[in-house]
């Protein structure tokens, strides 16, 4: 008996992000969500699927027990209860945050990956004044951080690296809903 109820859990901020996701994996899978409610009647959509895994010359068939939750209402600390309760509920052994990356599109491109190597807290900096020149202009304010930056788990961050994360759009086989393509100016095949 496994000690977990599920393998991912694959959290999002947005409704639509996460109706992206369950296409994705509805497509990709051939499977159809099923939606299932915890204890407390929030809703997840929850998708059982098998996929290749292993070697690729050896490959063998996991099966997976997906789990995408998005809270009912916006902020911090409403996400962070949401979290809380989907990961006592769902008991994944992974956990994902997957979304637009604050619509940074200049800089991240549909479908990338993010793994950063430290999370700074933002909440935890306070801003002071001084009186320093930046780039030749004067500059008053001053952030220091009132925390240490937490480290990523050593593994998530190098395996962002490998080159399975690095290809892995090239193994995309659905295109995205033509709404997402206009809106983040992507292709994916």
């Amino acid at each position: 008996e496994r000690s977990h109820k599920s393998d991912f859990l694959i959290l999002t901020a947005l409704k639509e992000e996460a109706d992206a996701v369950v296409y994705c994996l509805e497509k990709t899978s051939g499977v159809k969500k099923t939606i299932r409610r915890d204890r407390r009647g929030f809703p997840y959509d929850v998708i059982h699927t098998t996929v290749p895994f292993g070697p690729v010359r050896t490959p063998f068939v996991r099966k997976f027990k997906i789990v995408i939750g998005t809270p009912n209402e916006a902020g911090r600390v409403t996400a962070g209860l949401y979290a809380a309760m989907a990961i006592s509920e769902w008991k994944p052994q992974v956990v994902l945050l997957v979304g637009i990356a604050a619509g940074v599109k200049a800089e991240i491109g549909l479908a990338d990956i993010i793994v950063p190597r430290f999370i700074w807290d933002y909440e935890l900096q306070k801003l002071t004044t001084s009186n320093r020149i930046l780039n030749g202009n004067q500059d008053n304010r001053i952030i220091n951080y009132r925390g240490p930056p937490r480290p990523v788990d050593y593994q998530l961050y190098a395996s962002a690296s490998s080159d399975v994360v690095t290809n892995w759009k090239e193994l995309i086989q659905v295109r995205p809903p033509e709404s997402w393509r206009e809106a983040y100016g992507g292709s994916c095949r």
